[in-house]
């Protein structure tokens, strides 16, 4: 048997070259193209209303409308969610 020789090339930083490297990274070109944003749309007060749920609720402020859920942590949430009722 006859015990065969590491190659001692070496890449230009010093290290040895990496097998099977095809020097491509893991991600294709152009697969960020496909994502499409939405635009913001403005609703209206009566339009928001509408549009909430149970467990949200609508803040209403001189220059803003904003909608949130009634209970902001997700743990919370979930427990209310779970028990069905108002904690």
């Amino acid at each position: 048997m006859s015990c065969q020789a590491y190659s001692t090339a070496r890449t230009s930083n010093g290290r040895p070259p990496v097998l099977g490297s095809s020097g491509e990274s893991g991600r294709a070109a152009g697969s960020d193209e496909a994502l499409r944003v939405v635009p913001h749309t403005e609703l209206s007060l009566e339009q928001m209303m509408e549009f909430l749920a149970d467990d949200e609720l609508l803040e209403v402020t001189p220059k803003h409308l904003r909608m949130r859920k009634r209970y902001l942590d997700h743990a919370t949430r979930m427990k209310v969610l779970k028990v069905g009722k108002n904690v």
